[in-house]
């Protein structure tokens, strides 16, 4: 098994960025922590950083009812432009007819009380949790 190298920079954390600096005609690797990595102002160390600190993001909301989560993501092109995304609730999706959540209900042969008791559930279930479990277990029922 490899051994786990130490940041060349600060010596207290797991390197997990290695980086090759040139100076002149030589090469040389170094191993760095995230955090040196970041202060070295390496662009792809800074953006993942960034993205690690970020909050969970908020849940969204049914852009049709606009009272339960959405669970179910739809990339729209009109015209040419750039795809955009609606969200729906599952209620709202299997109104609207869209043919994942139709294939996934046929396929389970789910009755409109089925759905609500077991989004119901879910929804209890969840509540003690962060919205982003919430999420992942309603997107569990509704796989694209």
């Amino acid at each position: 098994m490899a051994e786990l190298k130490v940041c060349e920079c600060c010596g207290k954390e797991t390197a997990a960025v290695f980086i090759t600096k040139k100076t002149g005609d030589s090469e040389r690797r170094q191993a760095l922590c995230l955090q040196c990595a970041g202060k070295q102002k390496i662009p792809t160390v800074r953006e993942y950083v960034k993205r690690q600190k970020k909050p969970d993001a908020a849940v969204r909301i049914c852009e049709q009812c606009r009272e339960q989560p959405a669970t179910v993501f739809v990339s729209v092109s009109t015209d040419g432009k750039a795809p955009e995304q609606q969200a729906f609730c599952a209620f709202c999706a299997r109104e609207r007819n869209l043919p994942q959540v139709a294939e996934t209900m046929a396929s389970m042969e789910m009755s409109d009380e089925e759905l609500r008791q077991i989004h119901a559930d879910i929804l209890n279930q969840a509540q003690m949790q962060k919205p982003k479990g919430i999420l992942q277990k309603l997107r569990q029922i509704f796989k694209s």
